[in-house]
């Protein structure tokens, strides 16, 4: 698992929307960006070689 601190998480998501990354890679995770219990708004994404991504930016206000 890895995880990457980014300054607008949804911007990163529809990077990946527009690239089709689901599409082009079957069988991985692409899980839109929502306000975890711990304060953080993260997405998750697995790459093709099974490492699980969490990208993250501070909640918006």
């Amino acid at each position: 698992m890895m995880s990457l601190a980014v300054e607008d998480a949804d911007a990163w998501w529809e990077h990946i929307q527009r690239a089709k990354l689901a599409d082009k890679y079957p069988g991985i995770m692409c899980k839109s960006p929502a306000v975890q219990p711990w304060g953080l708004r993260v997405l998750y994404l697995s790459d093709p070689s099974g490492v699980l991504w969490h990208m993250n930016n501070d909640r918006k206000p």
